[in-house]
C-alpha cells in the first residue's frame, strides 16, 4: 500500500492487430518487449510444462508455506510445472481463477491437484537437500532462501525438517546460530553470494512473507530485509551501493508511509528501481504463460475528433497503486474493480506497471483486451517505482521506459516522483531529451496521488508536455470525499481547463464511484479518460 505517492501518468493508446502493428511516435506498438528491457526483470524464461501440477497449500502454516514456495521455485527452474493454490495474499479463489482461466484458454494442461505432503513425496527425489533456518533468527530465512536460489534445494525450519528427513532429503547446511544479528548476516550474504547469483538484482523480502520466494529461487535472486528505523537498515542500505545504477529490486521496503518515503528517497539516490511484489505469488509460473507470443496492445483512445469546452468541469480520474503486482494479480480481478459489470460507464484510467507484460504476460493480455471505451491502461512509472529526479543520470531509465510503453501501446505514464511537482526545468529536461533518443515520448503525464507541494492542476513545465497534477486532498480519500472535492470544483468561480484526481484503490470501489461520483455529470462535470484529458488540456491551453 502506497501512503506516499507522487503520480505521473502517460498513456500511449494503440490497437493490437495480429496481422500487423501500429506506429506510435516512431516505435511500432506491436506488443514485442525489447529483449534488453525484459532482461532487466529476469535471469531465465522457462517454457510451460506439458502437464502442470497444482498444489493446494491453503491454510498451511507459515513455515510450511516457506517450504512450499521454495519447492515450487526449484521445480519451476526448467519448466513452469507447479502452481500453488493458497500461497498468496488474496483469497485462494483468485489463485483458482487464474489457473482455471489458463486452462480454459488452452495455455496449460493441469494433470492433477496435490496436497503439500503428497507433492513432497512425489518430488522428493528431485530435491538435492534443504538449508535449515529458524524464524527465531529471522535473518536466516532470507539467508537460506538466498543459498538455495544460488544453488539448489529448499528451505526448512525446525517445524518442517522432520518431514524432509523422513523422505530421505538431506540437510545441505544449518544456518542457525551463524550470525548474531541481521546486519552481520546480510553483510556476509552480499560478500559471499552477490557475484554468484544468476540474477543481477536483488529482493527486499520480508522474513515473514513468503509469496515471492518461488520467484527468487527460480530466478536466482539474493534476498535481504530492512525497514527504515530498524537496527540493520543503515548497514543494508550501505550494501546497496555495491549494485549498479538501474538495478531491479523485488519485494517491498516499508510497512508504513514514513518508512516508504525514507526508503524510496534512499533507493532513488542509488538509482535502484523497485518492483513492488512482496505479496505476489506464483510469479515463477505466471511469467511463463503466454510468453512465447507478442503481448496484446490495448485499443487506443480515439482523440482525433475529440472536442472539449472550458465551460465544462473537465475531470480525469485514475486508479492508484498499479505498480504493485498484487493489483493485476488479485485486487483488480474482482467485481469491486475490473470485473464490475458496469465498468466503462465512468471513464477511468487504470494504473498498471508495464513490467506486468514481462512478468505476467497472459495476465497483461487479459487486461489489454478489456481496455476499451472508458477503461484506459496507464503505464505506472515505466520500469518501476523510483524517483528519477534523484538519480545522477536518469536518461537510460526514461529511454527504456518510453521504449517499453511505446511497444505496448501505452501513451500516458503515471510517475510517483514527488520532486517533479516543482516543475523545474532541470527535472523535466531529461524527460524531453529521452523521448527524442527513444524515438517515442509520452502524450502527457499524470503526477502525484495527493498534491504534496501545492502544484497547479496543469503544471507549467518546459516544452510541449502536458502534466496533470493530482488534486486529491489526501491519499486515504474515499469516494464520498472525492465527491465533496468535485462538488467544490464545480462550484468554483474559476478552474483549470482539466483537473486530475487520483482514486485510491484501497479506499473505494468502482461501485462507490458510480454511486457517489457519476451523478455529478448533472452538475456539469465531464469525466475524461487520461488521453482525453491530455488532449483537452492541450487544446484549451492552445498548445
Amino acid at each position: 500500500m502506497h501512503l506516499l505517492r507522487a503520480t505521473l501518468l502517460v498513456f500511449v493508446a494503440c490497437s493490437h492487430d495480429p496481422g500487423g502493428s501500429t506506429e506510435t511516435s516512431g516505435i511500432s506498438a506491436d506488443g514485442v518487449v525489447p529483449q534488453d528491457i525484459a532482461d532487466r526483470y529476469l535471469a531465465r524464461r522457462v517454457p510451460v510444462a506439458d502437464e502442470v501440477v497444482v498444489v493446494d497449500v491453503t491454510g498451511e502454516s507459515r513455515d510450511r508455506q516457506l517450504l512450499a514456495t521454495t519447492l515450487q521455485g526449484l521445480l519451476n527452474r526448467e519448466e513452469a510445472r507447479v502452481y500453488l493454490i493458497g500461497s498468496g495474499f488474496s483469497e485462494p479463489e483468485i489463485d483458482r481463477a487464474w489457473i482455471d482461466r489458463y486452462q480454459a484458454d488452452g495455455l496449460v494442461n493441469v494433470s492433477l491437484t496435490l496436497s503439500l505432503d503428497r507433492a513432497l513425496e512425489a518430488h522428493a527425489s528431485e530435491i538435492p537437500g534443504y538449508v535449515l533456518a529458524d524464524p527465531a533468527e529471522p535473518w536466516t530465512i532470507d539467508a537460506a532462501s538466498t543459498v538455495v536460489a544460488a544453488t539448489a534445494g529448499v528451505v526448512a525450519t525446525p517445524e518442517t525438517e522432520a518431514a524432509l528427513e523422513a523422505l530421505g532429503v538431506p540437510m545441505l547446511d544449518d544456518l542457525r546460530g551463524r550470525w548474531p544479528d541481521a546486519a552481520t548476516c546480510f553483510t556476509d550474504l552480499v560478500d559471499t553470494w552477490q557475484d554468484r547469483m544468476p540474477f543481477a538484482g536483488l529482493a527486499m523480502a520480508s522474513t515473514d512473507k513468503h509469496q515471492i520466494r518461488d520467484w527468487c529461487v527460480q530466478q536466482g535472486i539474493l534476498q535481504l530485509d530492512a525497514r527504515p528505523g530498524e537496527p540493520e537498515y543503515p548497514t543494508v542500505y550501505a550494501l546497496l551501493d555495491r549494485y549498479p545504477a538501474g538495478t531491479t529490486m523485488y519485494g517491498y521496503i516499508a510497512d508504513n508511509g514514513l518508512q516508504e518515503a525514507t526508503a524510496m528517497v534512499a533507493l532513488s539516490g542509488k538509482s535502484i528501481v523497485l518492483v513492488p511484489s512482496d505479496t505476489t505469488n506464483n510469479l515463477s509460473f505466471h511469467s511463463a504463460i503466454g510468453a512465447d507470443t507478442p503481448r496484446v496492445v490495448p485499443k487506443p483512445v480515439d482523440t482525433a475528433g475529440f472536442t472539449c469546452s472550458a465551460d465544462d468541469v473537465n475531470v480525469v480520474l485514475a486508479v492508484s497503486d498499479g505498480d504493485n503486482l498484487r493489483l493485476p494479480l488479485g485486487v483488480y480481478e474482482d467485481e469491486a474493480w475490473w470485473a464490475h459489470p458496469r465498468r466503462g460507464e465512468l471513464p477511468l484510467g487504470w494504473s498498471m506497471g508495464a513490467q506486468v507484460a514481462v512478468l505476467m504476460p497472459a495476465i497483461w493480455d487479459h487486461y489489454a483486451r478489456g481496455a476499451d471505451g472508458g477503461s484506459q491502461l496507464v503505464s505506472m512509472m515505466g520500469l518501476g517505482y523510483t524517483f528519477p529526479s534523484q538519480w545522477s543520470d536518469a536518461s537510460a531509465f526514461y529511454v527504456d521506459a518510453f521504449r517499453l510503453d511505446a511497444a505496448l501501446g501505452l501513451r500516458v505514464q503515471w510517475s510517483l516522483d514527488l520532486y517533479l511537482e516543482l516543475a523545474e526545468a532541470a527535472t523535466w529536461a531529461p524527460i524531453t531529451a529521452s523521448g527524442e533518443v527513444a524515438g517515442s515520448a509520452p502524450d502527457g503525464f499524470l503526477l502525484n496521488y495527493a498534491t504534496k507541494l501545492g502544484g497547479a492542476p496543469i503544471l507549467p513545465v518546459p516544452g510541449d508536455l502536458v502534466v496533470l497534477n493530482s488534486q486529491q486532498a489526501v491519499y486515504e480519500d474515499d469516494a464520498a470525499a472525492l465527491r465533496t472535492q468535485l462538488e467544490a470544483l464545480a462550484d468554483a468561480p474559476s478552474r483549470a481547463p482539466v483537473t486530475f484526481f487520483s482514486v485510491t484503490v484501497w479506499s473505494t470501489s468502482y461501485e462507490a464511484l458510480l454511486t457517489e461520483v457519476l451523478p455529478l455529470r448533472e452538475r456539469g462535470v465531464r469525466f475524461l479518460t487520461p488521453s482525453e484529458g491530455v488532449a483537452c488540456a492541450r487544446a484549451l491551453e492552445g498548445r
